[in-house]
């Protein structure tokens, strides 16, 4: 069979083109980054892989993460998250700390504090002892100072060490750059 090309084509028949032989695709987008379209969110998970962290009664305890499940910008290290210098005069962060106690009947309180810089908590969350013991803690920064570093601190008062269930959906932490 020999191919036979048309020495008078139909100027009127439909040529082809990307769009009509990919329909509801056309060439790949390119976005440029600027005021209206900004760059990708910058934002982090990290959980504990480790079957558990013990937590001492009556000693606050910063909670120990070892598997970072996605960090687009490098944005966690040495258990805690630092807001980077971005360049922006607006900008607005959102910090999100979950963490679940083993039940224990002992005590009277299972407590989760989001602390910033080492010293000052800016979120804390309470429950007692063996109803839920699962706490989460959320905070929304405006306009942070770029080097601010966010951490969680778990506590416990039943008299002896409780642990902390850590799964990767029972004690996690997570940022993420909203504007």
């Amino acid at each position: 069979m020999i191919d036979r090309i048309d020495p008078n084509p139909d100027p009127f028949a439909r040529q082809l083109t990307p769009q009509s032989r990919q329909p509801g695709r056309a060439q790949p987008k390119q976005i440029t980054v600027d005021s209206t379209r900004p760059s990708p969110r910058m934002r982090a998970h990290v959980h504990q892989s480790a079957a558990t962290q013990s937590i001492n009664s009556a000693t606050p305890t910063v909670v120990a993460f070892n598997t970072v499940d996605f960090d687009t910008v490098g944005l966690f290290a040495s258990n805690r998250f630092t807001i980077p210098l971005t360049g922006k005069v607006t900008e607005s962060w959102l910090l999100h700390g979950h963490a679940v106690f083993v039940k224990a009947a002992g005590g009277t309180v299972r407590e989760l504090t989001l602390r910033k810089n080492g010293t000052t908590s800016v979120a804390y969350s309470v429950v007692e002892p063996n109803t839920l013991d699962s706490l989460d803690v959320l905070l929304l920064i405006n306009d942070p100072t770029p080097g601010d570093f966010y951490e969680l601190v778990v506590n416990q008062d039943s008299g002896g060490a409780i642990n902390l269930t850590t799964t990767s959906d029972h004690t996690y932490f997570e940022i993420i750059h909203l504007w």
